[in-house]
C-alpha cells in the first residue's frame, strides 16, 4: 500500500497490531469462559473507533440471568482471562483434522445452542482446517480450540491486562473493551501507542442498529455466511432472501422518511435539513436518492445539496498543488458560503449554487452556478463526510437539522467468535465500484485505502454519536454477489506488489462466501447493491449521481 506520509503508516501499522490484539482478546475471553465452564458462547460486533466487542454468554442455569450472578461471573472471568495471561500459556496455531475438530465442537455445544463454528465445519469441504490452540492445563488434558480467522498473539503473556478490562452489559452478556490506538505529538514527534482500555465513548445508535439487524438476520433464517451459502444453493430460497433483505432496507428508509415528515410529526417541528454521514462506500449516494423519494411520498418536496460545490479552489488552500491539498480535511470546503446559502434556502430565497470543477480543482465560473430554491414546506438533502460535524453548518440551528449516519453493519458469522467485518465489505464494494464506473485498478483502491481511513477517523466516527438515526446499509446476500466481480479483480494483484498481502486477505474472506447466480438479474435496480454493480435507477439522474 501507498501511504500519504509516515504517520498514515505508522498509524495503520497500530491498526493492524489492534487488529490482533482484538481478535487474541476475544480467543483469550472463549478461553476464559471455558476454564470457568459457562457458555456456549457468540461474540458480537466490534462497533465504531473504540474497537468494542460485546460478548454474550449463554447458559443452561436460569440463575445466571440475574444482574447479581451475572456480576459474579463477570469478575470470574476477568480473573480467569487474567490468570492466563500470567500464566503465559503458548498460543499454537496448527492444522486439525477437519472430522477431530467436529468431534470437539460437537462435544463443546450444548442442544439449545446453534454453533455457528460447527455448522462451518459441516459445510467445510478441505480435510483440515487450520485452527488456534492453547492448553488451559499444565498437564494438556483440557484444550481451547478456536478457527484461525487471522494471526493471534504467540502467548498469554503478550495481552497485558491495563489494555483490556469487562463488564456487565445485561442478562449473560459482557462488553470486553479494548485498548484502542491513540497518536500523540511529543516534542513536535509523533508517537503511537496502545492506551489503557479505560472510557471509550459508547455508541449507543451503532449497538442498536447492529441489534436490529441481528433481528433482521434471525428473521430471514441467515444469521451465518454458511446459512447464506445455503440459501445460494436453493433458487427459491435465494429469490426469497434477496426480495426480504430489500423490503427490509426500503421499511427502514420508509421509517427515517416518516420521523422527519410524518403526519406525526408538526409541522412547525420539521427538520428542513437532512444531513447523512458514512464511511467510504457506505451507499451515501444512493440512501440519499431513495429518502427523497420516501419523503416525496409524504408531501415533501426535498432539493439536494451537494458538499462537493463547496470545495475552494486549490491556490486558495495549499500554494504547492492540487496534489498536496487534504481534499477530506474540512478546511478545503468554502464554510462561510455554504452556511450562507443554506440559511438563505430555509428562509425561501434563492440561491445560486457553486458548480465545481474536479479536473481542475478550481470553482467554475458563475455563469455555470444553479440557480435554486426551496419550494413550500421544502427542505434540503445534503450527504458528505463532514455531514454530522457541528462544524460543517453552524449557522443552522440544530432544531432545524436531521443526522443520519450510514455505515454497513453486515452481522454475519463466520462461527462463534468472528464475524464478516464491515470494513472488508466496504473494501470490497469501493474496489468492484472504481474498476466498474471510474476506470480504477483494484491495486489504486487498495493504495488509497489508508488515506481514506485516515480521513474516516478524524472526520466522521468522532462525529457518529451526532446522528438521530443510524441506517444499516448492509444486505444480507450482498458478499456473495460482490464476490464474482470481486474475486478476479483480487487475483490480478501479483506476489511482487505491496497491495498483495491486503489481496490474499481480501481473497480469504472471500473464499468463506459462495458466488451468487445471475447477479444481474437477481439485484433489483433500486438496490443499494447498485451503486457498487452498476445498473442503479439512480446513476441517470441529471445532476444527482456523477462517476466522475
Amino acid at each position: 500500500m501507498i501511504f500519504n506520509d509516515l504517520d498514515d503508516y505508522m498509524f495503520e501499522l497500530l491498526q493492524e497490531g489492534c487488529r490482533v490484539h482484538k481478535r487474541s482478546l476475544v480467543f483469550l475471553f472463549a478461553a476464559a469462559a471455558q476454564r470457568c465452564k459457562v457458555g456456549p458462547l457468540t461474540v458480537g460486533a466490534p462497533l465504531g473507533a473504540c474497537l468494542k466487542v460485546s460478548l454474550v454468554c449463554s447458559d443452561d442455569q436460569s440463575s445466571a440471568n440475574t444482574p447479581e450472578t451475572s456480576a459474579k461471573q463477570c469478575d470470574e472471568l476477568l480473573a480467569a482471562m487474567r490468570a492466563l495471561v500470567a500464566e503465559a500459556r503458548p498460543i499454537a496455531r496448527l492444522k486439525v483434522p477437519r472430522s477431530q475438530a467436529i468431534a470437539h465442537f460437537t462435544a463443546c455445544s450444548t442442544s439449545n445452542n446453534t454453533s455457528h463454528t460447527l455448522a462451518w465445519l459441516q459445510a467445510c469441504t478441505e480435510t483440515h482446517v487450520n485452527c488456534y490452540v492453547c492448553d488451559l492445563s499444565p498437564d494438556g488434558s483440557e484444550r481451547f480450540l478456536a478457527i484461525d480467522r487471522g494471526p493471534l498473539v504467540p502467548t498469554t503473556a503478550a495481552l497485558e491486562v491495563d489494555h483490556f478490562s469487562l463488564e456487565v452489559a445485561g442478562p449473560a452478556t459482557y462488553k470486553l473493551r479494548h485498548a484502542v490506538p491513540q497518536k500523540s505529538a511529543v516534542a513536535g514527534t509523533p508517537s503511537f501507542a496502545l492506551s489503557p482500555a479505560a472510557e471509550v465513548p459508547p455508541e449507543p445508535l451503532l449497538e442498536a442498529a447492529y441489534e436490529v439487524r441481528e433481528a433482521w438476520n434471525a428473521t430471514l433464517g441467515v444469521r451465518s455466511l454458511t446459512d447464506v451459502n445455503a440459501a445460494v444453493g436453493e433458487g427459491r430460497k435465494l429469490k426469497s432472501l434477496v426480495q426480504v433483505s430489500e423490503a427490509l432496507h426500503d421499511h427502514h428508509v420508509v421509517e427515517i422518511a416518516a420521523r422527519i415528515a410524518g403526519a406525526s410529526v408538526p409541522t412547525s417541528q420539521r427538520p428542513r435539513l437532512v444531513l447523512i454521514a458514512g464511511p467510504t462506500s457506505s451507499g451515501k449516494t444512493t440512501f440519499a436518492k431513495r429518502l427523497g423519494v420516501a419523503l416525496e411520498t409524504l408531501g415533501a418536496q426535498p432539493t439536494v445539496v451537494s458538499v462537493d460545490s463547496y470545495y475552494r479552489g486549490w491556490p486558495d488552500i495549499n500554494s504547492r498543488g492540487a496534489k498536496h491539498v487534504d481534499w477530506e480535511a474540512m478546511g478545503s470546503l468554502n464554510l462561510d458560503l455554504l452556511n450562507a446559502h443554506l440559511v438563505a434556502l430555509l428562509r425561501g430565497e434563492s440561491v445560486r449554487v457553486p458548480e465545481y470543477d474536479m479536473k481542475t480543482s478550481m470553482p467554475m465560473s458563475e455563469e455555470h452556478w444553479t440557480p435554486t430554491q426551496l419550494a413550500s414546506g421544502g427542505l434540503v438533502i445534503m450527504e458528505g463526510i463532514h455531514c454530522l460535524n457541528p462544524a460543517l453548518t453552524p449557522k443552522v440551528p440544530r432544531s432545524d437539522k436531521f443526522g443520519v449516519c450510514i455505515t454497513p453493519l453486515p452481522a454475519l458469522f463466520l462461527d462463534d467468535l468472528a464475524l464478516f467485518s464491515s470494513s472488508h465489505l466496504r473494501m470490497l464494494r469501493r474496489m468492484v465500484r472504481d474498476y466498474l464506473n471510474r476506470g480504477r485498478s483494484p491495486r489504486a483502491t487498495l493504495q488509497q485505502w489508508p488515506g481514506v481511513a485516515s480521513g474516516e477517523r478524524a472526520n466522521i466516527f468522532p462525529h457518529q454519536n451526532q446522528a438521530d438515526v443510524v441506517f444499516n446499509s448492509a444486505l444480507a446476500y450482498e458478499v456473495h454477489a460482490l464476490k464474482p466481480f470481486a474475486e478476479p479483480l483480487l487475483k490480478t494483484i501479483a506476489p511482487d506488489h505491496p497491495e498483495y498481502a491486503e489481496a490474499r486477505r481480501l481473497l480469504a474472506a472471500l473464499d468463506q462466501v459462495a458466488s451468487l447466480p445471475g447477479t444481474q438479474l437477481l439485484v433489483p435496480p433500486q438496490s443499494l447493491l447498485r451503486e457498487f454493480i452498476g445498473g442503479s435507477w439512480f446513476y441517470d439522474y441529471s445532476g444527482w449521481y456523477k462517476t466522475a
